[in-house]
């Protein structure tokens, strides 16, 4: 019994023996866990972009605000729309070749004109041709000039009207000098009309042109 105790007491230290070896070997092969360096953002040196400002689009309205236009009509032969043009200095915005689509009309009364245009050798002109009836003939009427987007007439003025023409066969009624609205003072007293200069409408502080008031 003596051998058998001693033996199991070997037996025992030599298991401890090796569990502490085992121990030791596991603590030296647990690897170091060292902390994970700091990241710290680096500034950026590209240039701040700023936002470029977008270039305000002068409107249509806006380009035509302040003109001083002058309206000039033509002579009214019966049973022809009226012709008249609208005179700009410094030419007609949007003729020719100005960016934008630009289309011009003019209310006369309770009519509209049925076409505006440029001619090419007038600049500064907008030539229209309105239908009127025969009661606009030396009439007073309400004129607006209109430009498509703009909400509200670009021009405002009183229409002097000139007197219908009455041409048969292609020439005047009578023999004597035949009365229009573009007579001199002189041809047209001897029409038999009364010639009015040039004057200031007091309402609208527009030019009236000079023209010859027939009968």
């Amino acid at each position: 019994m003596g051998n058998r105790g001693k033996s199991v007491r070997a037996t025992s230290f030599a298991e401890l023996k090796e569990q502490k070896e085992h121990a030791t070997q596991t603590h030296e092969a647990a690897p170091t866990l060292e902390p994970e360096p700091t990241q710290t953002e680096t500034p950026s040196l590209e240039p701040t972009q700023t936002e470029t400002p977008v270039p305000v689009v002068q409107s249509q309205c806006n380009t035509i605000d302040g003109i001083k236009m002058k309206v000039v009509y033509l002579d009214w032969i019966s049973g022809e729309p009226l012709g008249f043009y609208i005179k700009m200095p410094g030419g007609v915005p949007g003729f020719p070749g100005d960016s934008g689509n630009w289309e011009y009309s003019v209310d006369i009364g309770e009519q509209t004109s049925t076409g505006c245009t440029v001619d090419p050798a007038f600049k500064d002109r907008l030539y229209c041709n309105i239908n009127l009836a025969s009661k606009y003939s030396l009439a007073v009427a309400p004129l607006n000039l209109t430009v498509n987007t703009c909400e509200t007439p670009v021009y405002v003025a009183n229409a002097y009207l000139p007197g219908i023409e009455d041409v048969v066969g292609g020439g005047s009624k009578s023999d004597g000098p035949h009365c229009s609205s573009g007579l001199d003072a002189i041809a047209c007293s001897s029409a038999g009309g009364a010639y009015i200069p040039e004057t200031i409408d007091p309402l609208t502080l527009s030019t009236i042109p000079a023209h010859c008031g027939c009968p």
